[in-house]
């Protein structure tokens, strides 16, 4: 089951980060979401009804990175970024070992995606 947290610093200046994670077949399947996303550009649901949060992935010719909408995630990305996250996603699902690796694009405020397998569990609950 793939899951999604929004993680925030409630320092002043307030860091926020996207956590995905999942099995090595959840972000298999991410990858697929990715790729498919260029040709459908249908908004998608990222994690599973027990996820701490849900993101709403939408690719887009005019990318803004991951934001929070009105209490909404919303992760607008660019055709190009979903064909290179889904490359670096699959890379992830393919260790043999626990890692993750972040997926940035170009959004200057955006907030910061971490993909991760292996490193939290199902019912990591932030």
């Amino acid at each position: 089951m793939l899951r999604c947290a929004h993680l925030f610093d409630l320092a002043p200046v307030g860091d926020q980060q996207v956590l995905v994670w999942g099995t090595s077949e959840d972000l298999r399947k991410l990858g697929d979401v990715l790729r498919a996303g260029v040709t459908s550009r249908v908004e998608q649901v990222l994690g599973d009804v027990e996820s701490p949060s849900r993101v709403f992935l939408i690719v887009s010719d005019a990318p803004r990175g991951m934001r929070l909408d009105l209490g909404r995630l919303i992760w607008e990305i660019a055709p190009s970024d979903a064909m290179t996250f889904a490359q670096l996603v699959d890379g992830v699902a393919t260790s043999a070992r626990a890692c993750h690796q972040y997926l940035d694009c170009e959004a200057e405020d955006g907030i910061e995606v971490k993909v991760s397998v292996g490193e939290y569990p199902d019912d990591f609950r932030p």
